[in-house]
């Protein structure tokens, strides 16, 4: 088996999943996911340090790539979820699943990303490296992106 053998193997479900929570549907999530590891084959032997922040970085400029080709503005805020199931089920019913998913939507990409970054447990450091921002910047961004999100989905929430 091939360095990139592994590479695909070790890395395509978080390179998928990253892709399906900033794009928010499975077949666009597959198809960047396509394109990560195309482009990871093309540059294969350049990549240095490491791989998975490579691979994150790409599926990132690649998702931003993609929402700037195919998706209006006004598709992002429609009020259903992608029906396909997911790995990790934050809720146990599908209103609240819903309810998320447009709250998700309603925050701008770097927000969408900072979250997601939050929720796969990486820390502000490493995501801070992924934006090329410093760690206090990531800490403020992640604050007020959690503000949002309790804003629309806590109907008590303080502004």
């Amino acid at each position: 088996m091939s360095d990139l053998d592994a590479i695909v193997r070790d890395h395509e479900q978080t390179v998928l999943r990253t892709a399906r929570r900033l794009l928010g549907h499975l077949d666009d999530a597959k198809d960047v996911s396509q394109e990560v590891f195309l482009k990871c084959l093309r540059h294969h032997s350049r990549i240095t340090g490491d791989v998975g922040a490579w691979l994150h970085r790409v599926t990132v400029n690649l998702c931003h790539d993609h929402f700037r080709r195919q998706r209006p503005a006004l598709e992002l805020l429609r009020d259903h979820p992608d029906p396909s199931p997911t790995p990790e089920s934050l809720f146990r019913s599908s209103e609240e699943r819903a309810r998320l998913f447009r709250a998700l939507m309603q925050l701008t990409r770097k927000e969408r990303f900072i979250v997601q970054c939050c929720m796969e447990g990486r820390t502000s450091v490493e995501t801070a490296r992924l934006m090329q921002a410093s760690p206090a910047t990531i800490r403020s961004r992640v604050h007020y992106a959690r503000r949002k999100l309790a804003r629309r989905l806590l109907p008590n929430a303080a502004a």
